[in-house]
C-alpha cells in the first residue's frame, strides 16, 4: 500500500472520499495518512529497510477493518 495514493487506499476500505478516510485515520493513529507514511518511511530508512521481509506491509490493519477482505 505504500506506493498507492491515499484516495485509492480510502476506496479499498470503503470510504467514499479521501478526507473522510484521513479524519478517521487521524482519530485512530494521531497522524494523517501522509504523516504516518512519512514517519514510517523515515523509520524504515533509519533501520536500513524499505519493506518487511517478503514484501508485506508491516503496519497493522486499521481498527474495525479486519476480516473485510478486498473490495
Amino acid at each position: 500500500m505504500a506506493g498507492r495514493p491515499v484516495h485509492e487506499i480510502a476506496a479499498r476500505w470503503c470510504f467514499t472520499n479521501a478526507p473522510a478516510f484521513s479524519r478517521a485515520f487521524r482519530a485512530a493513529y494521531g497522524l494523517s495518512p501522509t504523516e504516518f507514511r512519512r514517519a514510517a518511511a523515515q523509520e524504515a530508512a533509519a533501520a536500513g529497510r524499505t519493506r518487511a521481509p517478503g514484501g508485506a506491509d508491516p503496519r497493522p490493519t486499521p481498527p474495525g477493518r479486519a476480516g473485510r477482505g478486498r473490495h
